[in-house]
């Protein structure tokens, strides 16, 4: 929560290469909260805080301090796949997705194989050409368009492609910036994250891989360039400042002089958080329950990863930020501007291993092929008031002429389907006025309306519900 909170400066003030101006922001800026919306002319209450429109309208935006809920885009998702079997409508066969060892990644990037693919180029131009390769959008370009299936990441700040020993994506930190910033463009409910980095070492320098939703639930591990042999781990509950979370897991050798691959493992149940392998922390939803409030305050809504380097020894930030950093960045004599002139971390791989859940059908892997005929999205109900779980909604967008197959597809076993009274329009999936004439034109909702009012268990786990769903439906 820390690392995020204050990576607003990397909205805000780094840029990348080029220069240009941000006209989805207000200016002067209008910050938001749940007590505080956003006006009409800027609809969108960025991640950060800040009222906007255009690209704030998507992943980040948070539909509580928008101007409406219908303010924020539906969020681009990950869709499960399942290593064997075949799942129809008259029951399975292979048991894909009974269990969560079988799903495959929906995300898997190795960044060193970009590093040198394009030779000997200007630096800004190599650069360009290498985050284009790995499917890396500049966040200020990131809008509501079926065509975001070809996008993996957004970025924003200073990155850098290493074509060393190790090569690896470089998020750096150049003297008196504000770090930079790697998100994955699409969301998921529950699911597997690994991502193998290297730390930027440096006395109030901080290294960041975090879950973050709409509502700001949230799981994190943040490593201290001051205090490498150590990862520090937390989550919080729709944005709660509750500090008191945070727990400490020994890294050897350091995490700023080796790569380690860290890893969340979240489901609906449990999370977990690894390090090369061996778990250092979990934390159970049961644990989570509030008996005044009557909730589990358990991170449980649409999650993207973002990995950030981010300077949390600067003046400007809260002295107990500061101090919590480990002090004041030496910007001149800091052994990494001496050396190479910024801070940096590295990063080699990101996984993600998206598990099923109430709203997504899992299909076999050779079925289950990313294409830009079928996007699959998460969006708030705007009746909500919590926007917890329940609050959650899905809309596989097919094309006009497959929306009869989408009609007729397999449902999760452990889901609760209600049929709407009239099919769902495009017009009931949120998305910012900016883009509505583009962005669903030509998209179809399911016509299930899709509720989930408590955790049930993994998905697909029940297979007799489905034959007691199917046979209600047709009844």
């Amino acid at each position: 929560m820390v690392a995020l909170a204050l990576a607003a400066s990397l909205l805000i003030g780094a840029e990348f290469v080029q220069c240009f101006v941000e006209t989805y922001k207000s200016d002067p800026a209008i910050a938001c909260s749940n007590d505080n919306h956003c006006p009409k002319e800027w609809p969108c209450c960025s991640q950060y805080g800040q009222c906007g429109d255009g690209p704030l309208c998507v992943g980040g935006c948070d539909p509580r301090s928008s101007f409406d809920a219908h303010s924020c885009a539906a969020i681009p998702a990950l869709v499960p796949s399942a290593s064997s079997g075949i799942q129809v409508l008259g029951g399975s066969t292979g048991g894909a997705g009974d269990r969560e060892d079988q799903f495959l990644p929906a995300l898997d990037t190795q960044f060193g194989i970009y590093s040198a693919r394009h030779g000997p180029k200007p630096d800004a131009e190599r650069i360009q050409k290498a985050l284009e390769s790995a499917k890396m959008l500049h966040y200020s370009e990131f809008k509501v368009e079926p065509e975001l299936s070809s996008a993996d990441y957004t970025y924003s700040g200073f990155l850098d492609f290493d074509a060393g020993p190790q090569p690896a994506l470089m998020l750096t930190m150049p003297p008196e910036t504000t770090g930079s910033l790697l998100s994955s463009a699409r969301s998921f409910l529950y699911g597997r994250v690994a991502v193998t980095m290297k730390a930027a070492p440096g006395q109030g320098v901080v290294s960041a891989m975090v879950l973050m939703s709409a509502v700001k639930d949230e799981v994190d591990f943040e490593i201290l360039g001051g205090d490498p042999e150590f990862a520090q781990s937390n989550y919080y509950y729709q944005g709660e400042l509750v500090h008191t979370r945070m727990t400490k897991a020994r890294i050897q050798p350091d995490s700023c002089s080796e790569f380690h691959t860290y890893e969340f493992d979240w489901n609906e149940n449990r999370i977990h958080w690894l390090i090369d392998g061996a778990i250092v922390r979990t934390l159970r939803r049961e644990d989570t329950y509030d008996p005044v409030l009557k909730i589990h305050k358990y991170p449980q809504t649409p999650m993207r990863l973002e990995v950030a380097i981010w300077p949390g020894g600067v003046p400007s930030n809260n002295p107990g930020t500061i101090m919590w950093a480990g002090g004041l960045i030496d910007w001149v004599n800091a052994a990494a501007i001496v050396n190479g002139g910024r801070f940096q971390l590295a990063v080699k791989q990101v996984t993600i291993t998206p598990y099923a859940n109430a709203f997504t059908q899992v299909k076999p892997a050779k079925l289950q092929a990313r294409s830009e005929d079928s996007v699959f999205f998460y969006f708030y109900d705007p009746d909500c008031s919590n926007f917890d779980e329940a609050c959650v909604r899905a809309a596989p967008q097919q094309k006009e002429d497959r929306v009869q197959e989408a009609a007729s597809a397999p449902l999760d076993s452990s889901i609760s389907v209600q049929p709407s009274s009239t099919p769902v329009s495009s017009s009931s999936v949120p998305t910012p006025a900016s883009s509505r004439t583009s962005a669903h034109s030509s998209y179809k909702p399911s016509v299930f309306t899709i509720t989930r009012h408590e955790n049930i268990g993994p998905a697909m786990s029940r297979q007799n519900l489905l034959y007691k769903l199917r046979s209600w439906l047709l009844s």
